[in-house]
């Protein structure tokens, strides 16, 4: 999955398990498909990063993987808009947008995922003793485009008047 997303998966420590992956994929292809995603590999580049901002690597970003990868509970500081607080989390997903890494999370205990930055962590630790039962129909996919849309929506619409000199209007057009 992430064999397009070479810098990704650095990120996550899996860069040679990809390159890896991706090696064995492109070996078990017929020869003309192997061709074919050469030609691929050759013309398209995926960078993630959007323009004008730093990638953004998160301190803690391979633990909180190995969390969701492996099912296991995390107690971190996070900070928030507000406030900093300690929380302990059962982290159900990973998503990259943009450059940044979020993780989907539910609070032990509760039933409702919430999205965390994952840089906004300045401590992390993964509990190695204490696994959670993932939901068994919790849709990552379907819960990002769910909350995407939500946060979308809450968004304020500012309205500006700006004022410019004929010489401003000339350059922007």
């Amino acid at each position: 999955a992430l064999a397009g997303v070479p810098s990704a998966a650095l990120q996550l420590g899996l860069g040679g398990t990809t390159a890896v992956a991706w090696g064995k994929l492109v070996a078990a292809l017929g020869p003309s498909a192997r061709v074919g995603a050469g030609q691929v590999a050759e013309r398209l580049h995926v960078d993630p990063i959007d323009w004008y901002r730093a990638a953004e690597t998160p301190r803690f970003l391979p633990e909180l993987a190995d969390a969701v990868w492996r099912a296991r509970r995390v107690t971190g500081r996070y900070q928030s808009w507000t406030r900093r607080e300690r929380k302990v989390l059962e982290p159900l997903g990973l998503v990259l947008k943009a450059g940044a890494w979020y993780v989907v999370a539910r609070r032990a205990g509760q039933v409702e995922a919430r999205t965390y930055r994952a840089a906004n962590f300045d401590q992390l630790r993964v509990h190695e003793d204490e696994g959670f039962r993932r939901p068994r129909r919790f849709d990552l996919a379907a819960h990002w485009r769910t909350e995407t849309a939500r946060f979308e929506s809450e968004r304020q619409p500012l309205r500006a008047q700006v004022r410019l000199s004929a010489r401003a209007c000339e350059w922007l057009r």
